[in-house]
């Protein structure tokens, strides 16, 4: 299964912290008011994420107020941060860089399960797709970073010029096969991070 553990950054690094949301934010052109607290993410041996995206559908939600509902603004960027070395495996793979969807192999479901796993647009549109597809995590296929002290990877979660999903990046955290990695996750949203509508 799925396994690690997450936590928001402590108050005392909350200067690191900020100095490295002012980085991230100038490098990318946002705003540091529109990101999320940076989440402190711990794997042990033989723990991993399974392929997900950052910015899930994020529509909906029930609303009272007269037919207004709260909507989350979507996560456009995610700076994902690297904080140790000293462990085997724990690469960042995003299975779909470079390659065409649906995968080599994958021809024998048909042309209509494509179109149904895509929504049309030759894009995965469901985590199931995605997973039935690569597994849980590997690095054969696909770009696959592998993690190092003091680096951060930039990914964005938006289609170009638009705050609308984008399904390219699915990504996961490969397995630990030795040691404990550190990293840590910073989102940043299109703008205020909820809204009336």
């Amino acid at each position: 299964s799925s396994s690690s553990s997450a936590a928001s950054a402590s108050s005392s690094d909350a200067a690191l912290v900020q100095a490295a949301a002012r980085r991230v934010a100038s490098l990318a052109r946002l705003s540091v008011a529109h990101s999320e607290p940076m989440q402190v993410v711990h794997y042990n041996t033989s723990e991993y994420y399974y392929y997900h995206l950052d910015n899930p559908d994020v529509g909906g939600g029930g609303g009272g107020g007269g037919g207004r509902r709260r909507r989350q603004v979507p996560r456009v960027l995610t700076a994902l941060f690297y904080l140790n070395d000293g462990f085997e495996g724990g690469h960042t793979n995003f299975p779909l860089s470079g390659g065409h969807w649906p995968p080599a192999g994958a021809a024998g479901r048909g042309a209509a399960a494509a179109q149904h796993a895509t929504g049309g647009d030759h894009q995965p549109a469901r985590a199931q797709d995605v997973l039935r597809a690569f597994g849980p995590c590997q690095t054969a296929r696909g770009l696959s970073v592998r993690p190092k002290r003091g680096d951060v990877l930039l990914f964005y979660n938006a289609q170009p010029m638009t705050a609308a999903a984008d399904y390219w990046p699915w990504h996961g955290s490969c397995e630990v096969t030795r040691g404990e990695k550190w990293a840590a996750n910073l989102w940043f949203h299109a703008g205020t991070r909820t809204r009336t509508t």
